[in-house]
């Protein structure tokens, strides 16, 4: 699909420069790349910053890209992370950006207390909340205090859900002019199609649960493997399959231990991660992530676009994925019996059923997620900042 200037986005005088800024290059290269390249194909200089990862390489095939040398994602030490800012004040003010784009919660907070003092045009998107902004302790009230600054200093401020901004809204954390929802990063529905999976494999191998993310608790991954042992035990050839990180400087992280004493057990298989997920999803018959609150999951939506009935939990982010009972379930968070529940239904349907509910989440995709839309979205918002 190509895109074309909207008013506003021409100067005759200068090339305008558009920075991404996130807390890893993996995440400007599986989440922000379509819309990079739609707006550098635009006639945009468009820059990534982020720490190094594997990813970095190919991102600099196509874009010109700033390895942060001080910026640690899970760095708690005050002194390591005002490194990290004067790092980032440096880099802003070389580069002269006239955009910037903040994702994650420390480059939200860093880009934009250095845009402020650069007076740089800044968006911070919001992928999800976390619970510093949901309960009443000091550390969530001082998390409060940052998003607050954070989405008052920057033009706009960009929720993946109604959920999320209504939060915000209530709190008073952010200027109702100020908010943006755009519903999710997008899926590139071209590259998740169904036709990849043609002859993947017979249909008569067994019945397969697939949970893609970190292995978090947060995550439901404790629900999930508790559900899979309950169908388990009634039907002995479905199977729970976990495919992510082991993110174990996470305090939410499950540990390796725990993950190999679920597969002793047989209640699932773990696969560790995985560079193209779209052969796990072929070969699965139901995608389940029970989280307890998303931005808008992009495994999700990648399984609808493979035309795959889902499971999820009713809960921020998560909801708007599925039509009940349409394409997919909904059930209540940390609730194992109703998660199970669902999947026992999902195995006692007909294929064809399955297969109906697959088809309309690809469909509801097509009308909502799809990354053409949200691309369309992020150029309309573009020529807003441009303008103000």
């Amino acid at each position: 699909m190509e895109y074309t200037y909207v008013p506003g986005m021409v100067r005759e005088d200068k090339v305008i420069k558009i920075v991404f800024f996130s807390n890893s290059a993996w995440s400007l290269l599986n989440y922000r790349y379509g819309l990079m390249k739609t707006l550098k194909n635009m006639g945009f200089e468009v820059i990534g910053i982020a720490p190094y990862d594997e990813s970095v390489p190919d991102i600099k095939k196509e874009f010109p890209f700033v390895t942060l040398i001080n910026f640690y994602r899970k760095s708690l030490n005050p002194f390591v992370d005002f490194k990290a800012i004067v790092e980032l004040y440096q880099v802003y003010k070389r580069i002269k950006p006239d955009i910037v784009f903040h994702y994650t919660i420390k480059p939200n907070i860093y880009g934009s207390l250095v845009s402020r003092l650069l007076n740089i045009n800044c968006c911070n998107v919001i992928t999800g909340l976390t619970y510093s902004l949901l309960n009443e302790n000091s550390l969530n009230i001082l998390g409060r205090i940052l998003y607050k600054f954070v989405l008052c200093s920057g033009k706009k401020a960009v929720f993946q859900n109604y959920d999320d901004l209504n939060v915000c809204l209530l709190a008073g954390i952010v200027e109702n002019n100020k908010a943006i929802v755009i519903k999710s990063s997008g899926v590139n529905t071209d590259y998740f199609s169904a036709r990849y999976c043609k002859n993947t494999r017979a249909k008569d191998e067994g019945f397969f649960f697939l949970f893609i993310a970190r292995i978090l608790w947060d995550k439901g991954a404790g629900e999930f493997v508790e559900a899979c042992r309950t169908v388990r035990k009634l039907f002995p050839m479905a199977e729970g399959w976990m495919v992510g990180a082991v993110d174990e400087g996470k305090k939410s992280a499950v540990n390796r231990e725990q993950i190999n004493e679920w597969e002793a057990e047989g209640i699932i298989r773990y696969f560790g991660i995985t560079e193209d997920v779209r052969s796990f999803i072929c070969k699965c018959d139901v995608m389940v992530l029970p989280s307890y609150r998303e931005g808008t999951p992009r495994t999700l939506l990648e399984a609808m676009a493979m035309e795959r009935p889902i499971i999820t939990t009713d809960t921020a982010g998560c909801r708007q994925t599925v039509d009940d009972g349409i394409n997919g379930f909904l059930v209540p968070v940390k609730d194992s019996k109703s998660l199970s529940d669902a999947m026992i239904k999902c195995v006692n349907m007909s294929e064809d059923a399955r297969t109906r509910m697959g088809v309309l989440g690809r469909e509801k995709v097509l009308r909502e997620f799809d990354e053409r839309l949200v691309i369309e979205s992020y150029i309309r918002l573009t020529d807003e900042l441009l303008s103000i």
